[in-house]
């Protein structure tokens, strides 16, 4: 975390407030991510369970 704040602050001029900011959205991004993949896989399990398959070359995301 420490270097990529100095790249931002240093490399990209972006000040501490902008930081605190673009790593807040970083993490809400990756706990977004997680819900979506968790979900993906939720649904397929279903499908599997139902005995139904995902059209050929569909990948629904993941």
């Amino acid at each position: 975390k420490l270097r990529e704040i100095r790249r931002l602050t240093q490399e990209l001029g972006v000040n501490l407030a902008g930081v605190e900011e673009i790593m807040r959205l970083r993490s809400e991004l990756e706990a977004l991510q997680a819900r979506f993949e968790a979900e993906v896989a939720r649904l397929k399990l279903l499908l599997l369970e139902e005995g139904k398959t995902l059209p050929e070359g569909s990948s629904m995301g993941a």
